[in-house]
């Protein structure tokens, strides 16, 4: 019975040791995880943004351009379709909290700046202005682009070196999984050996005894005690 429960105890131990180690590499993959698609979705956004960015401002100019006046509000639409796209894009990458707050407020700032330019730009070409729209274009518009590819180059860096860091992590989790299945295999054939050190001695003393005072009985002291 006690060899049983012995073994009994055992096989629980390992079992709750597997069930730690687990629950220990579930949430180390799922704070690895997290990161990574972090990472992938704010790099994402990043590009995205540039590219909206690079098409609205194509369209401007090809609107400003663009003597036929019923291509206009086609232009128009597409921008505004693409700076709704950078909008979206904007909350998703702030959503991942991955991005310096300073940073990502400078490039909020940069595109407002620039769409700001681009909506007088297109108010001028409605207005029949193509004149000042072009210079607009030239002093103002190309600019405000610039300073944002500038700021776009900064955020790539950003998600490059969060895209490194996180092969890096997951690396790192891998061998502190290693590690923590090794350590909790160790403890457990160590706490193994010592409960079956202490069950295999509580059967083995009381044996002893019973020996010890059977062999008293044969040498005549017949007065011994077991209890």
């Amino acid at each position: 019975q006690k060899l049983n429960f012995g073994y009994i105890i055992v096989i629980c131990f390992m079992v709750l040791s597997g069930i730690v180690s687990i629950f220990a590499l579930s949430m180390l993959d799922k704070g690895l995880t997290d990161f990574i698609n972090g990472s992938n979705t704010a790099d994402s956004a990043v590009k995205i943004c540039r590219i909206d960015m690079n098409i609205a401002a194509r369209s401007i100019r090809e609107a400003a351009l663009n003597d036929d006046v019923s291509s206009f509000e086609g232009y128009k639409t597409k921008v505004e379709e693409r700076l709704g796209e950078v909008d979206e894009q904007l909350k998703v990458m702030k959503a991942t909290g991955l991005i310096d707050e300073e940073l990502y407020q400078e490039y909020v700032d940069a595109i407002a700046e620039w769409g700001t330019a681009g909506w007088e730009i297109l108010g001028l070409i409605e207005a029949g202005n193509r004149g000042e729209a072009i210079d607009a274009i030239l002093n103002e518009c190309v600019p405000a682009l610039d300073n944002l590819v500038e700021i776009s180059k900064k955020l790539d860096i950003v998600t490059d070196e969060m895209m490194q860091k996180s092969i890096e992590e997951s690396q790192r989790t891998f061998i502190v999984g290693v590690v923590l299945i090794i350590a909790f295999i160790v403890i457990a054939f160590v706490v193994a050996m010592q409960l079956a050190k202490r069950i295999v001695q509580s059967i083995t003393e009381p044996l002893s005894e019973i020996e010890a005072v059977a062999k008293e009985l044969t040498e005549g002291r017949l007065h011994s005690n077991l209890d």
